[in-house]
């Protein structure tokens, strides 16, 4: 039997969508823009109210983190590694937030026995900041060059396996996570 692969089965079926579009075409004038309908899951409206909130004061808080680094490497007569990095992770992360916030780095997965949201980008801004974060670590800490390479390479492929096993159905996402 030839199976198609999980991933291909999250595509709709020719004649289910041209069915329900023959028989409500007065609908169609309500239906959303971005061809969301009926159950499907509308970004960000369909996000708890606890979710939209605290991905707006995540993004929020980011920036003004972002801010303050960035005022504080500004004001040093020398500039600072550490501030810079710490601007440019703030940065990325209060993006990240707001791209969630938003809807941009979302995806619903539909392939696995429960539906669930999947905040990818967070795992992009993790492929960044982790990183970041550990090199500036590093460089406080005057670790060596071997070591922090270690570490990034590291991150990036625990990153990697857990946007994998986020990505994967049962039970194989287990063994990516």
């Amino acid at each position: 039997i030839d199976m198609p692969h999980p991933w291909f089965t999250m595509l709709q079926d020719e004649e289910a969508v041209a069915a329900p579009a023959a028989a409500a075409p007065a609908d169609a004038a309500a239906a959303p823009a971005d061809g969301a309908a009926g159950g499907d899951v509308v970004f960000p409206d369909d996000y708890p109210n606890s979710v939209k909130h605290f991905l707006m004061l995540g993004a929020i808080g980011m920036m003004i983190g972002a801010i303050v680094f960035l005022t504080l490497n500004f004001l040093r007569s020398k500039r600072s590694t550490a501030h810079s990095l710490t601007f440019i992770l703030s940065t990325v992360l209060a993006m990240s937030y707001y791209a969630m916030w938003t809807g941009l780095g979302v995806t619903f997965k539909t392939t696995d026995t429960t539906p669930r949201v999947i905040f990818w980008a967070h795992y992009l801004d993790w492929v960044i900041t982790g990183p970041l974060i550990l090199v500036d670590l590093a460089l406080l800490s005057r670790s060596d060059t071997p070591t922090i390479i270690s570490l990034v390479g590291n991150m990036v492929l625990y990153v990697i396996c857990g946007l994998i096993g986020a990505l994967t159905v049962a039970p194989y996402k287990y063994m990516w996570w």
